[in-house]
């Protein structure tokens, strides 16, 4: 009965994560992506949200045949992923909010990476890591891709699409900007950066484009 106890305790002192994914006309990729997530091993509560921005295809409607998905759909007459993010992270319910882009397949194992290279007595509250072509060596354009995602290790300026972050500090720095079609997340991370808090890219393999 004790040990049932203690593994109820540890359990419940794991973060509540939520993924934020957007797309637009992804339906080559949205069920991979959230399908990913879903079978991610970290232990704690996951919850995933699919913000759509206003999609021609199936995307919507192939997010809604994974159990379990919040399904957002913005009508927008100009898109933007500023605005996608900004949707989900404020109906998210976790502690920690983690966005991905919908043409990522997310390693089973990174979320418990990230969560594990938090440290908030250290400010390093945002995390992210190295994302992969999955095939690089398809053509040159693939290859050259995947040399573009080599980024800096360690304590960072910026991160990528994919980041890990506190919700009490995307809420004090006020999302990202809603208005702009590009250059949303290396202005979230200089907004970060500004109130104090360190961004960390982890050594590690976050998923696959």
């Amino acid at each position: 009965m004790i040990k049932k106890n203690n593994k109820k305790i540890r359990k419940n002192n794991f973060l509540r994560i939520s993924c934020v994914v957007i797309g637009l006309n992804s339906s080559k990729t949205i069920f991979d992506c959230l399908k990913s997530i879903k079978n991610s091993n970290y232990k704690g509560d996951i919850e995933i949200i699919y913000v759509d921005g206003g999609s021609t295809d199936n995307s919507v409607d192939l997010a809604k045949r994974i159990n379990g998905v919040k399904v957002v759909q913005l009508k927008q007459e100009n898109p933007t992923p500023g605005r996608q993010r900004n949707a989900g992270w404020k109906i998210a319910k976790g502690n920690y909010v983690h966005f991905f882009d919908g043409d990522i397949v997310v390693k089973k194992n990174w979320i418990k990476e990230a969560v594990r290279a938090i440290n908030e007595k250290n400010k390093i509250l945002a995390v992210c890591g190295i994302r992969r072509e999955k095939f690089p060596n398809k053509n040159w354009y693939h290859f050259i891709t995947d040399l573009e995602w080599d980024n800096d290790i360690g304590e960072v300026e910026y991160s990528g699409a994919e980041i890990l972050v506190k919700r009490s500090i995307i809420k004090e720095v006020g999302g990202y900007d809603a208005n702009i079609i590009a250059g949303e997340d290396p202005l979230f991370s200089f907004r970060i950066r500004q109130k104090g808090y360190k961004i960390k890219r982890l050594n590690k393999i976050m998923g696959y484009h």
